[in-house]
């Protein structure tokens, strides 16, 4: 079994892990899939285009982050009162 070493940005590295994980593969699986359908086919398995791909905002990574926080047993902090909940929120209750 041979070793490969890659440099990816980490934002993408974490994308990628948790895409993989949803699908029940590690990252060594993922780049193994690909490599082999790429000898299967002869080339890459999927065009090669100039169109920009969707990469997640901020927000939606926060999002990402905050399941896998939750999956790992990580809560965020729960108020401790509705009023607290509102402030937290921006809602003025008495206004």
């Amino acid at each position: 079994m041979a070793q490969v070493n890659l440099l990816i940005d980490d934002n993408l590295k974490a994308q990628g892990e948790m895409l993989f994980e949803a699908l029940g593969l590690s990252m060594s699986d993922a780049v193994s899939v690909f490599i082999s359908q790429a000898v299967r086919e002869g080339d890459i398995p999927f065009a090669l285009t100039m169109r920009t791909a969707h990469v997640p905002n901020a927000e939606i990574l926060a999002a990402m982050q905050e399941i896998e926080d939750m999956r790992n047993g990580k809560f965020p902090k729960q108020p401790q009162s509705v009023e607290n909940l509102f402030e937290e929120l921006g809602i003025d209750v008495d206004g």
